[in-house]
């Protein structure tokens, strides 16, 4: 509404009211202009705060005035909100109640006919000066109001109420005027039957009923009829008196009401939500091209140019419009819709109209002003990875609580933004995962401190039934983000440095580092794992990292050393039974680990890089890196054992005999171990590596990408090495844990210079197989060993032989679904020794 308006307003309220301008107590049209300027512009900020309004009026005024507030909300009073905003800014408003308390006194002194009023404490006052004044004007010539209503609610915003005369309150709403009140109008104001008017007369007074009805008051031979059935509600019944084609035609046009009446109620109710407010702005806007045609009708009609049939001609747009109108408030408060649900109705009302251009046209420009705040957030999301989200309207859902400090690791990316489907619009159905992604990427750049600068200004998005159009700038903003980002985290934070260095601490390509700690540190590594001094660890670890090749790699100093609580054994069973009704794979029984068993590297990753190498990566390079580091211990061990052989070289022949059988299984362990750490160092890890490193160098354009690339470059090299399949980890595990038995048994039973000696060596082999049994179940029984050292070798032989096979046999049903696996068996039964052996057993 303009300030031209308000002014002009105010001069009319003035000389009705016989206002005079008092420049002392600041009491001009000017002043009063300013005011209401402020009150148009306030009443924006104050929605919601009707309560607030009811609540002061009700203490400060009359205690019955909130049930005086219902009754009329029942009725469906038009701009009743608004009246009680005004009521209670003219109860806080001294100049205003100035003003209204001197014209009651000069209207007293007029008439003479009532007692003086009091000072203006409240509303009832007010109420009675409005009563007062809708008397003084029944002169006013109804023609005159009908026209200035129509003319001001289509020429100003519709929540401004028209002037009040006295034609209004006798013809007031059509769903709150009383059949008290139409009986005393009657005898007030007798109306002629239709039936004694002639036809020309007829069709004159249902055009001038039917010109207020259609904005809500009562006519003269059209009333409103209370519902037998339903009290509360009711109906608008036409004279049938008058001509038969008349009525008919006038019948017609009413079922026009219900539509006005729904979507005035909507309007009046609904502001729940940005989009919801901007579909009733919307709808406002109609309402008010609405009365402007009422307003052209009206002029026609003063004319004598319009009949009933011209008049329903001109209202068939309207009833098009009208019922979309209606259809789509219906469907947002039954569904109790927000947000992308609204768009969604109206997107789908609109391809409903495909085949009418008109009613298509109207719900496009529809859904298109109520789908700009939908639009703005989108914007700020793609185009800055920032929520603006007041209602959670949104597809996406910001978890983070402004309050709380914001933590950045990965699970920044997993958990903090959330797709909520119930606010999806249904065009934006197929592209959410991109729209997700798009402000996730920008996000993670705007934490890291950078500006998020583009080479050409965003182009702003809006809502079109070509989703191509659209859609390519949602594409465009995806590309430049992911693009963004990537470079952020493989140019500037050097991702492929860092995966490099991880590849040579856990995989141990760069093995001096290894050598020189286990030298370091081999007492330590034999020690129980609650033993070990973990500081003693660390400087041991720092000393070799410095003595070796790592020494140049820039990120020597993020690697950690780490004990864990459980075997590798135990965590893969774990992670494996996971979801599983049935385990893959039985947990062992827990017994206290060695420091060889529990020892894994930690390597600290920063924001961003801690988006690709996150936690749960770093984990399985872990449980790689203790397998292979777990080898080179038992590959260790049994170097060890052929080291302290060549005492043998000092034994008799007869004793020499009896290390025959020893040196052969010292041989074949050490053979099996080494085939194994070749396979999955060399014929694993490196070609994955350079497989993995040639996708991101050609085919990686998202972060998203190179995230998944990733973890299948993990995953393969987790499931290539046996560590994923209960079966093949449970054998490996039984073999590595025989190599162990036998290079504590030979240590042992070396440090005898005789024979004799080596016979008592058997409580040795006793104690590692008491051990072993607690461990692992299938390993046979020991209750038949002799006291003997041949018949201790001949029965870790035979252990050692027959669990091979197992693996063996477990490989091969492998590389019936793979043969990524067929190096190892080659490697491990290179001459076939096996294969002979399985079928001797089968003869």
């Amino acid at each position: 509404m303009s300030e031209f308006d308000i002014h002009n307003d105010v001069n009319q309220l003035m000389k009705l009211l016989e206002i005079e301008e008092n420049i002392a107590e600041g009491v001009t049209a000017d002043e009063l202009t300013d005011v209401l300027a402020k009150s148009v512009e306030q009443r924006s900020k104050t929605r919601g705060a009707k309560d607030t309004f009811l609540r002061t009026l009700e203490i400060k005024s009359d205690p019955d005035f909130r049930n005086k507030y219902e009754d009329l909300k029942i009725h469906n009073v038009l701009e009743l909100d608004p009246l009680v905003h005004l009521l209670a800014r003219i109860n806080d408003d001294k100049k205003i109640k100035y003003l209204l308390n001197m014209q009651n006194k000069i209207s007293t002194k007029k008439q003479n006919n009532r007692q003086p009023v009091d000072q203006l404490d409240g509303i009832s006052p007010l109420s009675n000066r409005v009563t007062t004044t809708a008397s003084a004007s029944s002169t006013i010539d109804r023609h005159s109001f009908h026209s200035a209503a129509t003319h001001r609610l289509s020429t100003t915003d519709i929540n401004c109420t028209p002037n009040i005369d006295e034609d209004f309150m006798d013809r007031r709403s059509v769903y709150t005027k009383s059949p008290k009140d139409m009986s005393a109008k009657k005898k007030e104001d007798p109306i002629r039957p239709l039936n004694s008017l002639s036809v020309a007369e007829q069709e004159s007074a249902l055009i001038e009923d039917l010109l207020f009805v259609l904005i809500g008051i009562e006519g003269r031979y059209i009333r409103l009829q209370q519902l037998r059935d339903k009290p509360n509600k009711h109906d608008i019944v036409v004279d049938k008196g008058g001509d038969e084609l008349l009525y008919t035609l006038a019948q017609r046009i009413i079922a026009l009401c219900p539509y006005f009446s729904q979507i005035n109620h909507f309007i009046d109710t609904i502001d729940n939500g940005l989009v919801n407010q901007a579909l009733v702005a919307a709808m406002r806007a109609q309402i008010k091209d609405f009365f402007t045609l009422i307003s052209q009708l009206e002029t026609q009609h003063r004319k004598s140019d319009l009949t009933l049939q011209k008049m329903w001609y001109y209202l068939q747009p309207s009833f098009t419009n009208l019922a979309i109108l209606k259809d789509i408030a219906s469907k947002v408060v039954k569904s109790n819709s927000i947000g992308g649900a609204v768009l969604s109705i109206l997107h789908e009302k609109t391809i409903s109209m495909t085949g009418n251009t008109k009613a298509q046209e109207f719900c496009l420009l529809l859904t298109r002003k109520a789908s700009e705040p939908y639009f703005e957030i989108l914007d700020t999301w793609i185009y800055e990875g920032i929520i603006d989200d007041p209602y959670k309207e949104f597809l996406v859902e910001d978890r983070a609580n402004e309050s709380d400090d914001i933590i950045l690791d990965d699970l920044f990316w997993e958990s903090r933004y959330e797709v909520i489907r119930s606010r999806i619009p249904v065009f934006f159905e197929r592209h959410t995962d991109m729209i997700m992604k798009t402000g996730k990427y920008l996000s993670v750049i705007r934490n890291c401190g950078r500006k998020i600068s583009r080479p050409q200004p965003p182009e702003h998005l809006c809502y079109t039934t070509e989703e191509r159009i659209y859609i390519e700038s949602i594409e465009s903003a995806y590309k430049f983000a992911s693009k963004e980002l990537l470079h952020l985290l493989v140019d500037e934070s050097d991702l492929m440095g860092r995966l490099k260095s991880i590849k040579h601490y856990f995989f141990m390509d760069f093995g001096d580092f290894i050598v020189q700690f286990m030298d370091l540190a081999g007492d330590e590594l034999e020690k129980d794992v609650n033993d070990i001094a973990l500081n003693r660890l660390h400087s041991l670890l720092e000393l070799a990292l410095r003595t070796s090749l790592m020494n140049s790699d820039p990120y020597k100093d993020d690697v950690r050393i780490e004990l864990l609580s459980d075997s590798l054994h135990t965590q893969m069973s774990e992670i494996l039974n996971i979801g599983t009704n049935s385990p893959n794979f039985e947990i062992t029984e827990p017994y206290t680990l060695k420091g060889a068993e529990a020892l894994t590297l930690d390597f600290q990753v920063s924001w961003p890089l801690s988006l690709i190498i996150s936690r749960k990566n770093i984990t399985c390079y872990q449980m790689l890196f203790r397998h292979l580091f777990y080898c080179k211990y038992v590959e260790r061990q049994l170097e060890e054992v052929w080291k302290n052989n060549k005492i043998a070289k000092r034994f008799t022949f007869n004793a020499v005999i009896g290390y025959g059988k020893a040196f052969c299984l010292r041989q074949k362990m050490l053979n099996f171990v080494q085939n194994l750490e070749y396979y999955i160092m060399l014929e694993v890890i490196e070609p994955t590596f350079h497989q993995f490193l040639e996708y991101v160098q050609t085919k990686v354009s998202s972060v998203d990408d190179m995230m998944k690339s990733h973890e299948d470059y993990i995953q393969k090299c987790l499931r290539d090495a046996m560590l994923t399949s209960g079966e093949l980890l449970k054998a490996i595990v039984q073999l590595l844990r025989l190599c162990i038995v036998f290079s504590n048994f030979m240590k042992d039973s070396q440090s005898h210079s005789t024979q004799y000696e080596l016979l008592d060596s058997s409580q040795v082999l006793d104690k590692e197989f008491k051990r072993i049994n607690e461990e692992d179940e299938n390993v046979s029984d020991t209750k038949s060993l002799q006291n003997s050292f041949e018949d201790h070798i001949s029965l870790m032989q035979s252990e050692f032989d027959a669990v091979l096979h197992q693996l063996l046999q477990a490989i091969k049903l492998k590389t019936q679904e793979s043969y990524t696996m067929i190096p190892v068996l080659n490697r491990l039964d290179f001459n076939g020794f096996y294969q002979s052996l399985e079928a001797r057993n089968d003869l």
